[in-house]
């Protein structure tokens, strides 16, 4: 129920009254996927445009045809959106369930753990951010947890029934997302370990055809489909761009997101991870190296594009359940502990902890522009600012171990019950960034309601055979149901395999573009957003034949499919719009 509860918040949260319709609505890009789906139902096929080239510009096939089955039930545009919503939650409390029953595997017998760790996986906002927002990360979550509990099976003495839910997790995990090979990989690894020794081969070689089979019929499939054997997203967000800076940017957000956020977990989930492994328990050990294997991918890639959201991303959120049962696990020894040293030293860490993160806030409040400029002093500013304050953050938990040593001097009679709360009191910790979470979803709600308004009026003023120009490639090319070009290069095979822009800022999936070929060569009848500092674009454009309209819309002068009165209306600013998506940056 308390998975439910979150889920339908974010719900109701993304959203808003349009037209005098409740709307549900997604983060942008899942509405990408959604195009793809719709199209799929419709019969025009795995396309982004009806009619057009085929190009992959989705990278999660799994999610797009489980969202092409909603697209096919009888249900209002307005709502579509409610009923993939409705799935991820239903994939959450699976979840829940799921690391409930893993809970028992890592302290077998220990029903307040599993309890308490079932409770800390329903409550945690960043996964009904990712999965209710439209994000197939409820799904790749299921799958890995799914996994773990097929090995944890196959260990316990149940190798047929075992051996299959593995092979369909890790087959279905390398359909879900290509870099789904990842974990996939992880938990062959993890299942050989688990293995008795005679039958490790036979496993692992059943294990390796699970992921390679898939794998290698949908790269067959997009060579015969699309013509290429890896998703456009590809080229996009890894192609010419070197691999020293995507991992300065990689590193830079993870530190952020430690300082941000993780510092409250990490801490606990340190010390559960520690007494686990002592007792060698290998599922404790999987789940560290999973999250560690997933922090090195995000790294790799250069991280995500959503960073400033102060949650783990979407490469990491996939490991945090393992986390977060560590975590708990960790609490719960802590505070059930005797032993007024461990709960003192605790409680000094998460004090230094917490002032660290407030004053490295106030000091530098925007760190992520921080990272466009030069490195070096980035860096050095970073080293300088963490010695000094974190030497008053442990000046200040040293305070705070005093004072718990004071308060704990007589060993209370009812330490289980103590520890019942002050777990608790943990688990409401680790959303400690729950204010701020919920202020960005009523962001998000203005931000695609508007992109909905925008859409509908694009509609309304050009003819079904118009072609559009968008930067936001998601939510307004869904809504609006004209074909569109992508001037980010998503969807478009020639602006992704260009080199960046700029590599001093580096957005995944925002750093490319060439008006020259979207505009001059693909000759929309409407350019709806611009980007970045758009002046010589601007200026090509005009030279052209493209018109002018109020809120930086430019309309080919030599277009009959344009009805520039209903377009000229007054509306939202779709520059303002596309920098608060961050596809662009003045």
């Amino acid at each position: 129920m308390l998975s439910l509860a979150v889920s339908a918040f974010v719900a109701v949260m993304l959203s808003n009254e349009i037209g005098g319709v409740r709307h549900f609505l997604l983060h942008d890009d899942p509405f990408i996927s959604m195009r793809y789906a719709r199209n799929l139902a419709a019969g025009d096929g795995l396309v982004w445009n009806p009619g057009g080239a085929p190009v992959e510009g989705y990278s999660n096939l799994l999610w797009v045809l489980a969202m092409a089955a909603v697209h096919s039930m009888p249900v209002a545009a307005a709502k579509t959106s409610l009923v993939v919503q409705a799935t991820g939650a239903l994939l959450l409390v699976a979840n829940v369930l799921l690391g409930g029953r893993l809970a028992l595997r890592l302290s077998p017998g220990d029903g307040r753990f599993a309890s308490f760790g079932m409770i800390a996986l329903a409550l945690y906002y960043p996964f009904a951010f990712w999965t209710i927002g439209g994000f197939e990360t409820g799904l790749v979550t299921f799958l890995i947890l799914a996994g773990c509990l097929g090995i944890e099976e196959l260990a316990g003495g149940k190798p047929l029934r075992a051996r299959g839910v593995l092979a369909c997790a890790l087959a279905l995990l390398v359909l879900t997302r290509p870099d789904g090979v990842v974990p996939a990989a992880a938990l062959l690894a993890y299942a050989v370990v688990r293995e008795r020794r005679p039958r490790r081969i036979a496993t692992a070689l059943l294990l390796a055809a699970a992921i390679a089979v898939p794998y290698g019929a949908q790269a067959a499939f997009r060579i015969a489909y699309y013509g290429d054997p890896m998703p456009n997203t590809y080229y996009l967000k890894l192609a010419g761009i070197p691999l020293g800076r995507r991992l300065f940017m990689g590193l830079g957000y993870g530190f952020q997101l430690l300082v941000d956020h993780l510092w409250l977990i990490a801490l606990p989930a340190c010390m559960g991870a520690g007494t686990l492994l002592r007792a060698r328990n290998p599922l404790a050990a999987f789940f560290v190296a999973l999250f560690l294997l997933c922090s090195a991918y995000s790294v790799y890639v250069g991280a995500d594009a959503w960073e400033e959201e102060a949650l783990p991303n979407r490469y990491l959120i996939v490991a945090m359940p393992g986390v977060l049962l560590l975590f708990v696990r960790g609490a719960l020894d802590v505070w059930e502990s005797r032993d007024t040293r461990p709960v003192a030293a605790l409680a000094g860490l998460l004090t230094a902890a917490v002032l660290f993160r407030t004053l490295w806030k106030a000091i530098l409040p925007d760190f992520y522009p921080a990272l466009a400029g030069n490195p070096l002093p980035v860096v050095a500013r970073a080293a300088i600012m963490s010695a000094l304050f974190g030497a008053l953050a442990i000046a200040a938990g040293l305070g705070a171990r005093r004072v718990v040593l004071g308060a704990m001097s007589i060993r209370t009679a009812r330490p289980r019950v103590a520890g019942r709360f002050l777990a608790a009191i943990a688990i409401v910790a680790m959303n400690a960034n729950a204010l701020e979470w919920a202020a960005n979803l009523g962001t998000w709600s203005h931000i695609m309601s508007d992109a909905v308004r925008y859409a509908r009026q694009l509609r309304a003023g050009t003819a079904g055979d118009a072609t559009i120009a968008v930067t936001s490639a998601g939510a307004i090319p869904y809504f609006m149901e004209r074909n569109a070009v992508d001037l980010l290069g998503k969807c478009d095979p020639v602006v992704a395999r260009l080199p960046p822009h700029r590599l001093d800022y580096l957005r995944p999936g925002h750093a490319k573009w060439d008006f020259a070929h979207s505009v001059g060569v693909l000759r929309p009848d409407v350019v709806a957003q611009l980007h970045h500092d758009p002046r010589d674009e601007v200026r090509y454009m005009t030279e052209i034949g493209y018109v002018p309209l109020p809120g930086a819309m430019f309309v080919d002068s030599r277009s009959d499919r344009v009805h520039t009165g209903i377009l000229s209306l007054d509306r939202y600013d779709p520059v303002q719009f596309a920098a608060i998506l961050g596809a662009s940056r003045d």
